[in-house]
């Protein structure tokens, strides 16, 4: 069925971009089919038999034009992925928009349905249902839009829906010069007629003049998962950036929260089992740091930074240093040569990144690059949508890259590496070829 639904996306792709064009929607449709094919072997340090495997991906991403006034919209965004027999993990086929729409009378009115991204709400905004938007006349504080939807709640890693759970939600966003952008939004999610979220939503973008701004994003829950424990912040992230030319420029960026599991919590008060009180009070992550960057000649920049973080309330603090540079047409060769570490400074033990790249165009339709890089940082998918991050100080990676412009539509990357480290010695090629229309 996964096959069947990816087939009859990649063959319609182009079908709705060209449906939209003889609608009178504007030819600028954005749309991108792109295949990409990995194989390689991998061999244990345990002394384990190696083993080899060949991996697919598919990438189907077609939206119309953003319509200003009255006018027919729709969106596709899908992937698909097939593994080898030898491979433990499923293959899948994840959909993240598929809807259409419209917008009505002079484009003041709009309604979607399907499977949709709320973008005002971050990630709180991934709906399968109904929404409805309302532009507003634009005034002198800007053009404001009023929004409001309800439906399900889609899966992140397959297609389908969260079995018992329910979300709805409204918004409001006033958009100014120099992209300012201020939001407010609320999203109430259930699960099994119990309220698994009672979430408000902020985002803020503003500009001061031509040399700052300030962007902010924050969720604050008004009650506990599933009516228990207590709401609060559950994350703010602000990042202000000053560039008072083209020298210089200076960054700091705050984040803190808390990660709490609340499906799993709500789910527990419907069914009557008891919630431990570590589980309301999860995990706290905070960092705040900066970064200063200086272009000391022309295509040359240096750059560093320092952060303090640390991922639970009951851990150490750890420090981040960072600190890197790059060329771009190094001596008028074409090269461009980048380097940047990162050292973590932890009770448990210290130890430092590397990435360094050099780079040449080869031709005007050919790019290719070197890269080495270490102690990479590995995510794996567990049962019920988890994820597991590990890092792995002693690994490194060689990579091979090239990048191919066929023509304005057609492009491929060649790829290949060998990557080692305390576990496995692993030696791989990607081909990929995208479409653009």
């Amino acid at each position: 069925m996964r096959k069947l639904c990816l087939g009859l996306i990649l063959l319609g792709a182009p079908v709705l971009s060209g449906w939209a064009e003889g609608q009178g929607t504007p030819s600028a449709n954005l749309g991108r089919v792109s295949l990409f094919v990995q194989g390689g072997n991998s061999s244990p340090t345990g002394g384990t038999a190696s083993r080899s495997y060949l991996d697919a991906w598919a990438y189907v991403t077609v939206r119309s034009s953003e319509l200003e006034g009255a006018g027919v919209e729709f969106g596709v965004d899908s992937r698909g992925s097939s593994y080898g027999r030898s491979s433990e993990r499923d293959n899948r086929f994840q959909l993240y928009e598929a809807f259409v729409g419209g917008r009505l009378g002079d484009g003041t009115v709009g309604v979607r349905a399907g499977q949709m991204w709320v973008n005002e709400l971050g990630a709180l905004g991934s709906v399968g249902g109904l929404l409805l938007d309302y532009r507003a006349r634009p005034s002198k504080i800007g053009k404001a839009r009023f929004g409001i939807f309800g439906g399900l709640e889609p899966r992140w890693t397959e297609t389908g829906y969260v079995s018992d759970v329910r979300k709805g939600g409204v918004y409001a966003t006033v958009e100014g010069e120099g992209a300012r952008r201020h939001t407010l939004g609320y999203v109430l999610v259930r699960t099994s007629g119990v309220t698994e979220r009672s979430v408000v939503v902020f985002n803020n973008y503003i500009p001061v003049g031509r040399d700052f701004f300030v962007y902010e994003a924050a969720e604050y829950d008004l009650a506990g998962p599933g009516g228990i424990g207590n709401g609060g912040l559950t994350y703010l992230i602000v990042t202000a950036r000053y560039a008072p030319g083209r020298k210089v420029d200076f960054q700091v960026n705050v984040h803190r929260g808390r990660s709490i599991d609340s499906r799993t919590i709500t789910q527990d008060t419907a069914a009557g089992r008891p919630v431990s009180p570590a589980a309301l009070t999860g995990y706290l992550f905070e960092s705040a740091g900066g970064r200063v960057s200086v272009e000391v000649s022309n295509g040359i920049r240096l750059w560093g930074g320092y952060s303090l973080e640390r991922n639970n309330k009951d851990d150490a603090a750890t420090s981040r240093y960072s600190g890197g540079f790059s060329i771009v047409n190094l001596a008028q060769s074409g090269v461009d040569v980048s380097l940047s570490s990162y050292s973590y400074s932890r009770p448990v033990g210290s130890y430092t990144s590397w990435f360094a790249s050099i780079g040449r165009s080869v031709s005007r339709k050919v790019y290719v690059s070197a890269d080495f890089s270490t102690a990479l940082s590995v995510i794996q998918l567990l049962p019920e949508n988890g994820v597991k991050l590990e890092t792995r100080p002693r690994s490194q990676r060689f990579t091979l890259n090239s990048n191919v412009f066929l023509d304005r539509h057609f492009s491929l990357l060649i790829t290949g590496e060998f990557l080692k480290d305390e576990y496995t010695r692993e030696l791989r090629g990607l081909l990929g070829i995208t479409y653009r229309f």
